[in-house]
């Protein structure tokens, strides 16, 4: 439906600025619906089928602000710089000053990236505070690799300790000398 609504504005405009003399909104809007069947013959519908749309959402600031920018383009060179009629020489078809030199405003909402960084806390205001909570999250986070390495060890010296306590009757002499060996490279490990 966007992209209909968006031939149509685009017909709506194109008669607009062709400025027929003796016509009001509604005429207009029947030129410009007459333009969009002829180029839109392909389909069931003679007429803009979403017209009610199009009333709602041309005055909104998605809509208005591509009309508006159409007006301001200039098409000369030369352009008044002032109510006095001084003109200046340069192009600017791309500028926010109307012929007479007055700023325009642009009103338009924020956008959804900008919107969702500010409702996340990343935006420029929260850097300061952004960057304490990752300091103190990453010292959390040493503190616990260090428990979780402390625990570590102290496993590994329980499963030694379970090795030098080991019954060795029910082992046959191979394995007994393999946990033998195993025993002195763990006596050596603490010292004992």
């Amino acid at each position: 439906m966007s992209a209909e609504v968006s031939k149509f504005k685009g017909c709506y405009i194109q008669i607009k600025e062709s400025h027929p003399s003796g016509h009001n909104e509604e005429s207009l809007k029947n030129m410009a619906n007459q333009l969009w069947s002829t180029r839109h013959k392909k389909g069931q519908h003679k007429t803009f089928p979403y017209l009610h749309s199009w009333e709602i959402l041309r005055h909104q600031p998605k809509w208005e602000d591509f009309e508006n920018k159409n007006n301001y383009n200039v098409s000369s060179k030369r352009f008044k710089n002032s109510m006095s009629g001084t003109y200046s020489s340069s192009i600017n078809t791309c500028s926010n000053q109307a012929n007479d030199g007055e700023e325009i405003s642009e009103n338009r909402p924020i956008g959804q990236k900008a919107a969702k960084a500010s409702s996340n806390g990343k935006g420029s205001c929260s850097k300061k505070k952004g960057n304490e909570e990752f300091v103190n999250l990453f010292g959390e986070y040493k503190e616990l690799q260090t428990k979780k390495y402390s625990l570590w060890e102290e496993r590994i010296r329980i499963s030694d300790f379970e090795i030098l306590t080991k019954d060795t009757t029910n082992m046959d002499e191979r394995a007994r000398k393999d946990h033998g060996q195993v025993c002195k490279i763990i006596r050596a490990k603490y010292g004992i």
